[in-house]
């Protein structure tokens, strides 16, 4: 099945934000920017949240671990 969006929700902050998927990968420039705009998240942490976002895409379970861990939910649209 192709996933055309994925969506990542804050838990937190309740903030959520619909990423469009190109090619099984969603625009890291986007996926960074979001998670900069995160309370507590410097450009350093943001970097390594949208990497692991992008491996998530690709079908990493640990990364969706680490994912679910800091506070996050991904869904595939």
């Amino acid at each position: 099945m192709a996933y055309r969006t994925c969506t990542l929700v804050d838990r937190v902050t309740h903030k959520c934000e619909t990423f469009p998927i190109y090619n099984g990968v969603a625009d890291y420039k986007a996926l960074s920017s979001w998670f900069a705009a995160i309370p507590g998240y410097d450009v350093f942490k943001a970097a390594k949240m949208a990497t692991a976002a992008q491996l998530v895409l690709l079908g990493d379970a640990k990364q969706m671990r680490v994912l679910t861990k800091t506070g996050f939910d991904l869904t595939f649209n």
